[in-house]
Order: C-alpha cells, then sequence, then structure tokens
C-alpha cells in the first residue's frame, strides 16, 4: 500500500522559550486503521537477565536494564505510537513515503517504527539518547514489516521527534538512511512527510556518498534531504497540508511565547486541518499531550485519551 490517499498522524514540539510557563509541551495524534484497538499501558522499569529481546517481529540484543515507560500502542504490537518514560523523553512517530519505498523490501519483517520507538524510550535517559538508540538500531536491523493487522500489504518508513525538557530532535528515515534536525527553540512539526531540508545535524555516515553515487545529487549543490530523498517539497510548500496546517496553528499560538497545554489540545482537536480525524478509513485512535520540566521525572505532566477522537 503506498501513500496516495493516506491520511495519517501528527506530531508537535513546542520549547520551553515560547511557552507561557517555560515548560516544553508535546503532543500527538495517532491514526490508525478503522477497527485497530489502541491501548494505553505502563511497563515498569526492570533488570533483564535475558540477552535478547522479541519485538513484533525480529528478535534483537536486550539490555542490562530498561526504564518505565508509559505507551500508547496498537495492542497486537510490541512497539508503540507514542509515549513517554520516567527520565522526561517523550517520542511520536509518522508514517513516511520516500525514494527507496518499495514493498516487496518493506514488507520484510524487521524492526517496525513503532517498536523502534519503544525501544528508543526504554534505553534512554535523554532525547539525544533516544535518537543514537533508534539510528543505532535502525543501521543495524533495518525497518520493516507489515504495519498493520487489517489492512494487507501495508508498510511505511517513519519519523520521529524526540523530545525532552532541554531539546528535540526531528529524526527522518529512507530504509536504514536517516537525517536528523535539532531543536531548541521555538516550535517544531511532523507529519507525514519529509520536513527536514537543508539544516541536518546529524545523518546516517553513508548518506550523502550513497545520494552521489545513486545520482540523486550532484556533490555540488546544497544537500536538501526532503528533495533528495523525500521527493515531498509540496507538502513543505502547500499551505493546504497538514504539515503546513500544523505549523500554522502553532505559529498563532506560540506568538509573544504564550503557549499553553490547552493550546496543544486545541491543536489536536482542529479538524478543519485534518489532524483530528474523527470518522473514516484512518480516524485519530489516540492522543498524548505532555509538560516537560526541568526536572525530569518529577513534574512532568502526561495526558492520554485512551480512545478515539480528541475532541470528545
Amino acid at each position: 500500500m503506498s501513500s496516495e490517499g493516506l491520511v495519517s498522524c501528527d506530531t508537535f514540539i513546542v520549547m520551553r522559550d515560547s511557552t507561557v510557563s517555560g515548560e516544553t509541551i508535546f503532543g500527538k495524534n495517532s491514526d490508525r486503521p478503522k477497527g485497530e484497538i489502541q491501548e494505553v499501558v505502563f511497563i515498569p522499569s526492570k533488570k533483564n537477565e535475558s540477552k535478547t529481546l522479541k519485538c513484533t517481529y525480529i528478535i534483537v540484543e536486550q539490555v542490562p536494564a530498561t526504564y518505565a515507560v508509559f505507551l500508547s500502542k496498537p495492542e497486537w504490537m510490541w512497539g508503540a505510537e507514542m509515549g513517554a518514560n520516567e527520565f522526561g523523553v517523550v517520542i511520536g512517530n509518522e508514517a513516511v513515503w520516500n525514494r527507496l519505498s518499495e514493498s516487496s523490501h518493506d514488507l520484510v519483517p524487521r524492526l517496525l517504527g513503532m517498536d523502534l520507538l519503544r525501544l528508543g524510550l526504554e534505553r534512554s535517559k535523554t532525547a539525544r539518547e533516544g535518537l543514537e538508540v533508534i539510528t543505532g538500531l535502525l543501521e543495524k536491523y533495518g525497518q520493516g514489516g507489515q504495519c498493520s493487522n487489517i489492512i494487507h500489504d501495508f508498510s511505511y518508513h517513519n519519523s520521529f521527534l524526540i523530545a525532552d525538557f532541554q531539546e528535540a530532535w526531528i529524526l527522518e528515515t529512507a530504509d536504514k538512511l536517516w537525517a536528523a534536525e535539532h531543536v531548541e527553540t521555538g516550535y517544531r512539526n511532523i507529519s507525514n512527510c519529509m520536513s527536514i531540508t537543508t539544516k541536518i545535524d546529524r545523518c546516517h555516515p553513508d548518506l550523502k556518498s550513497r545520494a552521489k553515487s545513486e545520482g540523486w545529487w550532484d556533490g555540488v549543490s546544497e544537500f536538501n534531504w526532503s528533495d533528495v530523498i523525500g521527493n515531498t517539497s509540496g507538502d513543505l510548500e502547500n499551505p493546504g497540508s497538514r504539515f503546513s496546517c500544523g505549523r500554522e496553528l502553532l505559529k498563532e499560538r506560540c506568538e509573544g511565547s504564550k503557549f499553553n497545554v490547552k493550546n496543544m489540545m486545541e491543536v489536536l482537536r482542529d479538524e478543519a486541518s485534518g489532524i483530528n480525524r474523527p470518522s473514516g478509513d484512518f480516524p485519530t485512535a489516540g492522543s498524548q499531550v505532555s509538560i516537560l520540566a526541568e526536572n525530569s521525572g518529577i513534574a512532568d505532566i502526561h495526558w492520554f485519551t485512551a480512545t478515539l477522537c480528541p475532541t470528545r
């Protein structure tokens, strides 16, 4: 299944310099196939005796200890759409398609993007560590497998918004390739398109050499991830796209650094933009809003809807 006609998922972050209370605020809507159950679960921290871990489809190496997490997850898979951990790290992911998307390859069982998200939360104390956990596992195991137990031949690559109180990282992937953008101030959102352009703060070590050897990039002009890998610049420029609408909703509410948690809930409830989908084949199955305080793990607050449609 391709991205044509598909509407799904948005994630948002507003950094502490743009909020009225000086805290960082995260929000995400998870749009999933109609009829899928999304549950909210708490998994405590634990010491792990086993050296291996079974994710949704494949086995990976386990770490000696994992951290406590709250997850909003499709009940049939090991991974999660969004969540938070005991150290104040939050992650949301989105489906993306790009020049390396190819069904016969992407449907081979590997790590789902949702598995990578949960692994990032269980194994990181900061957003930067979360980025390193996810990219390390992506490079080693790759991503792939059926992304639904309802829709046949449904697979995709992933983008992530990884944040803590201090900073956020936008991570966008194409097979095992990836690029990341560092966010320390202001606001940022991701949707179902490649949104990183020329501000690439970290990337796969072979990204540019691969792009040049494949003829995707001339090696001379400034490297633009979205143009070279994503071919989705239209979504970034189209004022009617969900990415553009989400960015505008944040911009309006961040004026004067007065953004608050109710504003994030307003953004997630917005139906005109398509960010909130109360019905259809891909309804909004769950939502998360988090306040990340400076004393991570102590004053953080997380809201989960645990039900369809944040308007309710």
